[in-house]
């Protein structure tokens, strides 16, 4: 009898500290630092400290990137948060309600990719905050934006449920399924935060084909396959069955090739500008180039980069008022690459608005 009592306390001691282990894992997050570096500013502390790989992120931790750098936050079932370059991202506040949890996360700026697919140990309810929506969702793949003038979010899949908020009060309650969108820049947000009727949820359209963190963050989710290894950086060859539309390059005959990819880092499509000049910077992401053109609609006359070397890994375009290739309102730079056999890749679309 002793015996078996000491087995049960012995065995109900074991369940706590396993059930307490697990309890304590669902206010925390680790960091994964997946290209470059990045800043963690841990609470109370007023200066940031550079961050580590697995690196325990708690509530009221900010996680800051450098440029050209990417970080992923991973949760306790397996969602996932990856942030893309020049992006703060403050982990708030963590509650639980009836054995359900509630993680908020604010988007101070920059870009991230949720990833939220839970595992066995359960669904949790994430909201992630930008300037003027708080994003609510439970099994979803989304991309957010909080970037001036270029605040978005695109489903990719499952659902998600976007609040407009005017500081903490909803204005308007929406819900997102995949393949739609809500873009707001400044003039749908100074309409709407003046209770004036705007269209908030749209058909996602290609605004984003081309953007190499949307390439990136495809690829690691599994929606993009690649060959012959598992680093991301490397041949994007197939495309996996998946409500996202991407668009493969076309050749002008029709013919559907695989070989040459190329994208768009900056700016992002569509943009705006308050000045008489910008550069267009992209890479090649798959395949060999031998050249790169962009033709600008004010002229239609594709131009051939002079500054881009037969087998280089990226480009650059300079448009300005001065070189004749940028006006005052709109502007669409079409990029298509070449490689050394006359073959195309996909066409990448720059939509600009210029005022100056």
């Amino acid at each position: 009898m002793i015996f078996l009592v000491i087995s049960a306390i012995f065995f109900k001691s074991c369940f706590t500290s396993a059930s307490n282990t697990k309890n304590e894992k669902r206010d925390e997050a680790i960091l994964s630092i997946d290209k470059g570096s990045a800043l963690v500013t841990v609470w109370g502390d007023d200066s940031p400290g550079a961050a580590a790989n697995s690196q325990m992120i708690l509530e009221g931790d900010k996680i800051e990137t450098a440029e050209n750098s990417y970080a992923t936050l991973s949760f306790y079932n397996g969602s996932k948060i990856t942030l893309d370059q020049k992006t703060t991202l403050l982990f708030s506040d963590v509650s639980t309600e009836d054995n359900n949890d509630f993680l908020t996360l604010e988007l101070k700026n920059g870009r991230v990719f949720v990833n939220q697919i839970p595992n066995e140990e359960g669904q949790m309810t994430l909201n992630v905050k930008t300037d003027v929506m708080k994003i609510a969702s439970v099994q979803t793949q989304y991309i957010a934006s909080n970037i001036p003038d270029n605040e978005y979010i695109y489903v990719l899949n499952g659902e998600a449920n976007p609040q407009m908020l005017d500081k903490d009060v909803v204005i308007e309650n929406t819900i997102l399924k995949s393949g739609q969108k809500i873009a707001m820049p400044d003039s749908k947000q100074t309409s709407l935060l003046a209770r004036e009727s705007v269209t908030l949820v749209e058909n996602s359209t290609d605004d984003l084909l081309g953007d190499v963190f949307y390439t990136w963050t495809l690829v690691k989710a599994g929606v993009l396959q690649t060959s012959g290894t598992s680093e991301v950086n490397d041949e994007l060859i197939t495309i996996v069955e998946t409500p996202v539309e991407i668009v493969e390059p076309v050749a002008s005959t029709g013919e559907v090739l695989s070989g040459l990819v190329i994208s768009v880092s900056s700016p992002i499509s569509p943009a705006t500008i308050e000045k008489n000049g910008l550069a267009i910077e992209g890479e090649i992401v798959n395949g060999t180039a031998d050249k790169v053109t962009v033709t600008w609609d004010g002229n239609n006359s594709p131009y051939t980069l002079q500054g881009f070397k037969s087998g280089g890994s990226s480009f650059r375009f300079v448009a300005t008022a001065e070189y004749k290739n940028l006006k005052v309102g709109d502007n669409t730079y079409t990029v298509i690459a070449y490689d050394a056999a006359g073959k195309v890749s996909n066409t990448v679309v720059v939509k600009v608005n210029a005022s100056f």
